[in-house]
């Protein structure tokens, strides 16, 4: 029957409705000092999901772990579960936490590392597989605490200097500085010269003075004895 204004002077409509939160976002936080976690960050402590109230997420956490196989190490999946709001994860491996919006249909991925193992964190951070970062390993390169890889032709290098133009302008210098530089005695005796004091230059000339006129006396004398012996020659 048709509700009219006519037939009925009350009615009433009902219907159902839901309000979905269209976020698609997982907080991890550090377990020991509540620090949040970003994507591909490492923490000894392990980590908990904090969802910020969205009730309406389907979150996954996936652990892989090193595991010693036929062909050495290799990644392995420990477990591949949901997850919830609070959940504790402190054993060591690289978990990978995945969140879905079933009514946006967004998704969200994270990567946690929990551990000191250098070879898990250069996999996390590198992206490179556990084999190529072996043989990386094994033709002499480093990994830092941070996951990063140190290769051969980096440490080959000059820790003052980072490139090799810089070294061979760097033996330029040093040779035109050498060729430029005076013998170190000239050097030495200008210095001294340079350095000599002002009465030391008097000594000097008084002790000039007096050889000069004792060099004139001598020869003032010598030219009287002469003219004696003349005298008397003439008076023979």
């Amino acid at each position: 029957m048709l509700i009219t204004k006519t037939n009925y002077t009350n009615y009433r409509i009902s219907f159902r409705f839901s309000v979905r939160n269209g976020n698609c976002m997982v907080y991890p936080f550090d377990v020991k000092t509540k620090e949040e976690l970003t994507n591909t960050s490492i923490t000894p402590n392990g980590f908990y999901l904090d969802l910020a109230k969205s009730r309406y997420l389907d979150i996954n956490i996936k652990k892989e772990v090193l595991k010693e196989g036929a062909e050495g190490l290799s990644e392995d999946v420990r477990f591949n579960a949901p997850a919830k709001d609070g959940n504790k994860y402190t054993s060591e491996g690289i978990y990978t936490i995945s969140v879905k919006n079933k009514y946006t249909d967004q998704q969200t991925e994270k990567k946690i590392y929990v551990g000191d193992d250098n070879l898990l964190k250069a996999y996390m951070t590198t992206g490179l597989s556990i084999r190529e970062i072996q043989n990386q390993v094994k033709n002499g390169a480093e990994i830092n605490d941070d996951g990063t890889i140190v290769t051969v032709s980096k440490q080959a290098l000059s820790p003052t200097s980072s490139k090799p133009e810089e070294v061979s302008e760097i033996k330029t210098k040093a040779a035109s500085t050498a060729k430029a530089e005076p013998p170190a005695d000239v050097e030495t005796i200008s210095k001294q010269v340079q350095e000599t004091p002002e009465g030391d230059n008097s000594v000097f000339i008084l002790i000039g003075t007096g050889c000069f006129i004792l060099i004139a006396a001598v020869s003032a004398a010598l030219i009287v004895i002469m003219k004696s012996r003349k005298k008397t020659d003439a008076d023979k």
